[in-house]
């Protein structure tokens, strides 16, 4: 979420779930990140369909972050998970309804299920180290 304020003060606003996203899927190696790339969707697509959205609204959904938040610790407990990472940012992201980010995921081909089910995939895999984990293993 600080990544994501910071990112929104360079437009002389409050952060907005569209940001979360912009943040997500331009932090290479985090788990949100990973699971967009396995669902095929570029940094690029992410900007771009984020841009569209927010020039047909004509300004950012500030009023919108605590329901994002809400949907993050919903995601989290769904998923049993001790920790918030930004797979249960971007799994968050899905509970703001009539958003910015809810049309920019839906532009992208996504839904809660399916997304929930690659975290699930990604999560299940034999060599999976959650990235967060990596980096405290390097020497």
């Amino acid at each position: 979420m600080f990544e994501s304020s910071k990112y929104a003060r360079q437009f002389g606003r409050n952060a907005a779930p569209e940001d979360m996203l912009m943040i997500i899927s331009h932090a290479p190696g985090c788990m949100g990140a990973r699971v967009l790339e396995a669902r095929g969707i570029s940094p690029e697509a992410v900007r771009h369909e984020v841009q569209v959205e927010t020039e047909k609204a004509g300004k950012a959904d500030i009023d919108k972050p605590l329901a994002a938040m809400a949907g993050v610790l919903e995601e989290s407990k769904i998923l049993k998970l001790k920790l918030v990472g930004t797979e249960c940012m971007l799994l968050g992201l899905f509970y703001v309804k009539d958003s910015i980010v809810e049309r920019a995921l839906r532009n992208l081909g996504l839904g809660l299920d399916d997304t929930r089910e690659t975290v699930r995939e990604l999560f299940s895999r034999d060599d999976f180290v959650y990235p967060e984990k990596a980096k405290e293993s390097r020497p």
